[in-house]
């Protein structure tokens, strides 16, 4: 039997393309070849960084005997959940609906018509095969059984898709309490970050926490915290996807983009909001700029997805130090940073061991992961960055974990917005003409038609895009404008908008789907409103609106958001954890913004303006910003009007005041 992976771009997909499963992407072959031979479909998604998908291709997927059972009895599929976030919504939600649990690899089992009706995660191979003989034998004898499970999983699912919409309260202020207030019950004083093991880098929600002074703290400590411990790369700059344990010492080694670019936001809002703009902040997002142009950047100027937790068939085998690495003069340096020890900070658990040896992979033992725990602060002297350099160079001999080189226009959106911020926060020229030059590329050869594709690899770009992608290209326009102040960026950014609200938009429930309903594959048109590792699409566009509509007084892009807040106000109420994004989205609603009329340094703006968007008056921008319209320039002057909504306070020429008032 045929394995039909070969021809695929995505480096997921291709990883599986040798397996003697007979593998089929996701599309219309897989379904008919079912339909016609009358099999259920064993449906496993993933990605091509995820440690423990490695783990169950190495033990289960290479192996004749877990082949035999699925070639025979199934139809098997294929899919990368980053290609295709609408496959991996639909059959996750099915799965935590079944189980109160998901994750990847996610392992589903469906109907012939793509319905499910069992599913889980991770599986050892001889409870899988336990598991595929059983429903071999049910769908001979109890087929409808299944069939009638699948549909009511099914119907359930879009009843509670449903009932988001029937409940529309009128959203205030007082979700963000409910936010602030979940956020201090959560809090981990003594470590930072909120709840327990494993912790997840809480970016969106260090960002709301930033805008209020009064629970900075808690941004602070999780923020230091996750920069000195070992889910920063301390060598090569840049963080790992989160801490296994509660202390931030032991992370799992791949390194995700959406991370970093969002690490990077947060940490840029941390050098505003710090007394005396933090150096430390400074370091760790130069740092991890600097490791992104350097490893995660192609040639053109755009970023490539991920990097792997695992090299030579080891997790964390390229991060991690024993003593024997170092000559003895090196090994005196390093100690003077660092503390290392013969039996090392990195033990791996027996049983994780056990699961790795039967896929054919090793654990590294009793090594050191590098960190700044009990420091002050990061160091930062000529000595220690020559170090860091020397290990770099050390590091770099040996085999690199395997590299995502698939580029993703949302998350290329999502890290041009933060190499953009970081230009105008640090002054740094070269991260805003890097930030414009990967947006030139998602312009050009991630657009086809004026409209957005979603993945390009290879010179090649694929796929519909969906609403992130959007939502994300959207957002980084916005942080260009505010970071160069260039119209043509603000320009796109309502472009983009409107060509979102075409696609995209259910005016009948005013709320954002998740894709444009092409697959019939797919039972439900999925709207996400919550956060999770990455913004969902309604929040961040939420976001968008409310910061559209501050810059432009233009009530077009507030009556579009006010909706989202009031589809989410009760999800916000029961669950406020989960939406930081729409808790940034009513902040900017009811914040201030600033209206610049004349010439202005866009340095001494970003240098002294945090949390407040701006814009400043220019011929090209009248048209479609009714807020500059009547504020006519004075020769040789500058003014400042300060805003709320589209109502402007009388001009000042006092920048001074303005700041009073923005700080107040």
């Amino acid at each position: 039997m045929a394995n039909h992976l070969a021809n695929e771009s995505s480096p997921y997909l291709l990883q599986h393309a040798n397996n003697p499963v007979e593998w089929f992407p996701w599309g219309d072959a897989a379904f008919r070849k079912a339909a016609a031979e009358h099999k259920p479909i064993f449906l496993s998604i993933g990605y091509s960084t995820c440690h423990w998908c490695h783990v169950m291709e190495g033990d289960s997927f290479e192996k004749e005997d877990v082949a035999e059972i699925l070639n025979k009895h199934f139809v098997a599929i294929k899919v990368d959940r980053e290609e295709r976030p609408d496959v991996d919504g639909f059959y996750l939600k099915a799965v935590q609906a079944m189980n109160q649990r998901g994750g990847w690899p996610l392992s589903v089992i469906l109907t012939d018509e793509g319905k499910p009706f069992w599913g889980g995660t991770f599986f050892p191979r001889e409870q899988l095969k336990g598991i595929l003989n059983r429903i071999h034998e049910i769908w001979l004898t109890e087929n409808h059984v299944l069939k009638d499970n699948a549909f009511e999983l099914t119907e359930h699912l879009k009843l509670k898709v449903g009932e988001l919409f029937e409940k529309r309260p009128k959203v205030d202020l007082r979700v963000i309490d409910s936010f602030l207030k979940s956020k201090i019950e959560s809090f981990d004083a003594q470590l930072g970050g909120f709840g327990s093991a494993p912790k997840f880098p809480p970016s969106m929600a260090m960002m709301v926490l930033l805008r209020y002074p009064e629970h900075r703290s808690m941004a602070f400590k999780t923020l230091n915290s996750m920069a000195r411990g070992g889910m920063r790369d301390q060598v090569g700059g840049g963080f790992h996807r989160y801490s296994v344990d509660d202390r931030w010492l032991v992370p799992h080694f791949e390194k995700m983009l959406y991370d970093n670019a969002l690490l990077t936001l947060a940490y840029c809002d941390a050098y505003q909001a710090g007394e005396g703009k933090n150096r430390e902040y400074e370091y760790v997002i130069t740092s991890t700029i600097d490791y992104v142009l350097r490893d995660m950047t192609s040639p053109e100027g755009a970023f490539f997805s991920a990097e792997d937790a695992d090299s030579e068939k080891t997790e964390g085998k390229f991060y991690v130090w024993k003593k024997e690495d170092f000559s003895p003069q090196l090994l005196q340096r390093v100690e003077e940073f660092f503390t290392l020890s013969p039996e090392g900070n990195f033990v791996v658990a027996k049983h994780v061991e056990e699961l790795e040896a039967a896929a054919g992979m090793s654990a590294v033992q009793n090594a050191n992961i590098l960190h700044h725990m009990n420091a002050v602060q990061i160091p930062r002297d000529e000595s220690y960055k020559k170090l860091i350099e020397e290990l770099l160079q050390l590091r770099a001999k040996r085999i690199r974990p395997s590299l995502d080189d698939k580029i993703l226009t949302s998350w290329n959106g999502w890290m041009i917005a933060a190499f953009a911020k970081a230009g105008r926060t640090l002054q740094n020229e070269k991260f805003t003409l890097a930030a414009e030059k990967a947006m030139n590329f998602v312009l050009t050869k991630l657009t086809q038609n004026d409209m957005l594709l979603r993945t390009y690899r290879d010179g090649v770009a694929k796929q519909e895009s969906f609403l992130e992608d959007y939502a994300a290209v959207i957002f980084a326009n916005i942080e260009l404008y505010l970071s160069t102040l260039n119209p043509k960026h603000l320009q796109n950014a309502i472009i983009w908008q409107k060509k979102q609200d075409a696609s995209f938009l259910d005016r009948k429930a005013q709320a954002y789907f998740e894709d444009r309903g092409s697959d019939i594959r797919i039972p439900i048109r999925n709207k996400e409103f919550m956060d999770d590792a990455t913004p969902g699409g309604n929040s961040l566009s939420a976001w968008n609106l409310s910061r559209l509509f501050k810059m432009t007084g233009d009530k077009e892009w507030r009556n579009l958001c006010v909706p989202l807040l009031e589809q989410s106000s009760d999800l916000m109420q029961r669950f406020p954890a989960a939406f930081p994004l729409m808790n940034m989205a009513l902040a900017e609603l009811h914040g201030k913004s600033l209206v610049i009329v004349g010439d202005f340094d866009i340095e001494n703006l970003a240098k002294n303006v945090s949390f407040t968007t701006w814009i400043q008056s220019h011929a090209d921008l009248m048209k479609i910003c009714p807020i500059l319209q009547g504020k006519a320039p004075i020769a040789g002057k500058t003014q400042f009007f300060l805003c709320e909504g589209e109502q402007c306070q009388l001009p000042t020429l006092d920048f001074q005041s303005i700041l009073k008032e923005l700080a107040s």
